[in-house]
Formats: structure tokens, C-alpha cells, sequence
């Protein structure tokens, strides 16, 4: 095994351990981290990258404006008015007192890089790809396209992410991708303009680092790589929202003013199940209970990798491929 496979290996260890220091991961959140850098790890075209960039700039988009957003997602309103008539910020006030974020789980894990991992496996299965025979080319060749949709997945995962993350920043409430109506914050397929501008420079931030480090035939490959990538970024990013208005419930608890989230990407209870006794006055505002979170997020994914793919296949078609491939 090669010197970058060996450093490679290392730092998913690291990683696996900083995360449960920083509990951002539960035990099997852990697991398939560990297992699906390693995969990673194993493959000469340095998507190992692409891997860590998604984990650092996704925990630290999670973590930026913690307080706004434990104040407009989980503060009970009664708390806020008080501490509004008080003329201190609730999220300032409530800072020493912040729950800690619950740790992602496998299932949110391989819904990030499940469909990229795969792509990875089939191409070490299919092609054994060793640095001197693993160049991207822009064509339509089988081994091409599974590695182009390796940084199209981080590309639309790391744009959803970042969406979500910093459009409940923005001061006005979202509105709903199918309505354009006003919605709470947290409601499945609302949308903001900080959160499309942020879904563009995740894909940006994925383009750019698959161009540079992603080992290609030419400089044209590379040029339509990164042009791939933030383009299919904020194109995840509007399907999940579809999605989410479309076949995914949200519950919303008038009596505190906030709309319920479920830890770990699953469905939540709806009024006539089981709940907590603090959510028992949610009910259901938007969407038909067909999906969870999980479930969107990676139905999201494929089709934005899929619709990925066959761009590059009809371009490649219709204006040529890059030179190596011809």
C-alpha cells in the first residue's frame, strides 16, 4: 500500500476519534464514517478530499449562528417573550444553556456518502484504477461518468447543507418552493435567498476542489468538472426542497410557535401518535407523509447525480469530449 493510502487511513482514524470527543457522531455514525473514508481512502483519485471538505464545512455551517438558531428553532416562545420584555436576545442569554446538537447517525452518514462510495466500489471492483491509470476524462466511457459522480454527490449534499444551515439565518421567514407562500422556520421545502446563495457556493466549494485535486487528462475536464459541480449544487438543493414540501409531513406546534424536528433524519409522530408531552399540540402543516428525512436527502442526491451524468453524456455527444477520451 502506497504512502497516500497509509496517510489516508490515518486521518479517517483521527477524524473518527475528533468526532466522538466532539459526540458529532453517534457509535454507528462512527462505524460507516470510518468505513466509507476508508473506501475512499483506497481510491488513487484523491476523493478522499472531497470527503473531508463536505464533514468540516458541514460541522462548521452547523455550528455558525448557533444562538439565532436555537432561538428561532427550539426556544419556547414564552422563554422569548420574556426575555424580549427583559431587552436581551434570547439566544444571548441562552448561550451557557444550549442543548448540545444531538450526534449525526449511520443512516444520516450514508445518506451523505452512501452514493459516492458506491461509485468508488464499482470502480475499484470493475477498473482496479492505480494512479497512473486513473485520469477523468470527459466522455461517456462507464469509468468516467462513476468517478464524475463522486463529486457530484458532496456537491449536492454540501449545498443542501449549507442551505438549510444559513437560510434559517436569514431574518425574514422562508417561503415554500411550491407556493412561494411564507412558512415557520424548519418547514420541509422552504426556501430563502441566503440559502440558494449558500447551495451555490457549497457546489463551488466542491468544484473547485474536485478540479484541483481530482487527478484529469486535461484542463477542459477539470473546467467542466468545477462548471458540473456548481451547477448540480443548488440543483440538489431545489429538489430536496420539492421533495420535502411534497412527500415529506411537517409538524408544527403552535402553543410554542416552532416546527418539530426529528433527531436523525427519521419521520416524526404525527398528532394521533405517540409524542412527547411538549409537542402533543403539533399539527400537521404541510406535505403527505411518504418520506423521511433520510429518504429525501438521499432520493435528492441520486437524481441531482443522475441528471449529472446525463448532462456530460449529452454534452460530450454534442460539443465533443476532452482529447484522451477520443
Amino acid at each position: 500500500m502506497d504512502l497516500s493510502r497509509q496517510l489516508g487511513f490515518v486521518i479517517v482514524a483521527l477524524v473518527g476519534v475528533r468526532a466522538h470527543q466532539k459526540n458529532s457522531l453517534d457509535a454507528g455514525g462512527i462505524a460507516a464514517a470510518l468505513f466509507l473514508g476508508w473506501l475512499h481512502a483506497l481510491h488513487p483519485s484523491r476523493t478522499l478530499l472531497l470527503l473531508l471538505a463536505f464533514f468540516f464545512l458541514g460541522t462548521a455551517a452547523t455550528k455558525y449562528g448557533g444562538e439565532i438558531k436555537h432561538e428561532r428553532l427550539t426556544t419556547d416562545v414564552d422563554e422569548r417573550e420574556r426575555l424580549a420584555k427583559a431587552g436581551t436576545p434570547a439566544g444571548k442569554s441562552l448561550l451557557t444553556k444550549l442543548p448540545t446538537a444531538a450526534p449525526r447517525t449511520a443512516a444520516q452518514v450514508i445518506c451523505n456518502a452512501g452514493i459516492a462510495s458506491t461509485l468508488l466500489a464499482l470502480h475499484l471492483y470493475l477498473y482496479r484504477p492505480t494512479g497512473a491509470t486513473s485520469r477523468l476524462a470527459l466522455s461517456t466511457r462507464f469509468q468516467d461518468l462513476l468517478i464524475f459522480g463522486v463529486p457530484f454527490q458532496y456537491a449536492a449534499s454540501l449545498a443542501d447543507t449549507l442551505s438549510s444551515e444559513f437560510g434559517v439565518l436569514e431574518d425574514n421567514w422562508p417561503f415554500l418552493i411550491t407556493s412561494f407562500k411564507s412558512v415557520p422556520p424548519g418547514t420541509n421545502g422552504a426556501i430563502t435567498l441566503l440559502g440558494l446563495i449558500a447551495a451555490v457556493a457549497g457546489g463551488l466549494a466542491i468544484g473547485i476542489l474536485a478540479a484541483i485535486t481530482i487527478p484529469a487528462d486535461s484542463m477542459y475536464t477539470r473546467i467542466m468538472l468545477l462548471l458540473a459541480c456548481t451547477l448540480i449544487g443548488p440543483l440538489g438543493s431545489i429538489i430536496d426542497s420539492v421533495l420535502g414540501a411534497t412527500c415529506q409531513q411537517t409538524l408544527y406546534d403552535p402553543s410554542r410557535r416552532k416546527v418539530i424536528e426529528v433527531h436523525g433524519g427519521g419521520r416524526a409522530a404525527t398528532p394521533k401518535e405517540k409524542v412527547t408531552k411538549k409537542d402533543a399540540g403539533a399539527r400537521v402543516i404541510m406535505g403527505v407523509d411518504l418520506l423521511t428525512n433520510n429518504q429525501v436527502n438521499i432520493l435528492s442526491t441520486a437524481i441531482a447525480v443522475a441528471t449529472g451524468l446525463a448532462g456530460i453524456a449529452a454534452w460530450v455527444k454534442v460539443f465533443g469530449g476532452s482529447k484522451a477520451s477520443l
